[in-house]
């Protein structure tokens, strides 16, 4: 293992820790390895408060909460809490009451790990667009509902940074997709619903390596913290 030298600005920089960028080096592996083990050891030793720290969270939280209502596309909508339940739900308002539109819970089933990044619904009302992660490297798939029958799409776009929006027509939405390595949103494309992902066609490229390219619409809902 060898010191890296960096010269910049006319400064010469020491890096003992360097050779950690080679994520595949059998030695980066060990080192890793073996820190993973000295964590794990002391976390085990801390289990009683670890416990009692989780307790006192839980205490905190309203298991029922519920969250401002919002609106989109004419129509009033409210995500909550259910107690036992591990995630979200969002409520469709109307003056009869409310009823679920969407369960994170349920597209979470059998899942180690879910995140729902965020969710619009087109501006026709028909079709819900959800963008989420069952991995948890943050690199979401765009999947499309029949809001009218329940029934997924047979499409989806995968590699996307979670954001995306719809156009006026209810059949265009536009998303950005992030690099493998370093997860930055760089690409914004153009897909057609019912069209293969091959014809997705390139909107902009953000080649600046210090900024992102994501696209955003006002109808458009990150998590169930709105």
């Amino acid at each position: 293992i060898k010191t890296k030298f960096l010269k910049a600005h006319n400064h010469v920089r020491q890096d003992d820790y360097y050779w950690l960028k080679k994520r595949d080096n059998k030695a980066v592996i060990s080192y890793i390895n073996d820190e993973n083990r000295i964590s794990t050891a002391f976390f085990n030793s801390q289990q009683n408060v670890i416990k009692k720290l989780l307790a006192e969270f839980d205490g905190r939280i309203d298991p029922n909460e519920q969250y401002s209502p919002f609106e989109m596309n004419g129509k009033m909508y409210q995500s909550r809490m259910i107690s036992g339940m591990e995630y979200g739900q969002v409520i469709e308002l109307s003056e009869e009451g409310g009823k679920v539109f969407f369960d994170e819970n349920t597209r979470a089933k059998g899942f180690k790990y879910y995140e729902l990044a965020g969710f619009s619904i087109s501006p026709d009302n028909k079709i819900l667009a959800i963008a989420e992660d069952y991995v948890g490297r943050r690199q979401y798939k765009i999947s499309f509902i029949d809001i009218a029958t329940g029934e997924q799409l047979q499409e989806e776009i995968k590699n996307t940074s979670g954001f995306f929006a719809w156009a006026q027509d209810s059949k265009t939405i536009y998303y950005s997709t992030v690099e493998k390595q370093s997860l930055r949103s760089n690409k914004v494309f153009k897909h057609v619903i019912h069209s293969p992902n091959e014809k997705d066609m390139l909107i902009f490229e953000e080649k600046n390596k210090l900024f992102n390219a994501i696209i955003i619409s006002p109808n458009w809902k990150k998590s169930l913290f709105i």
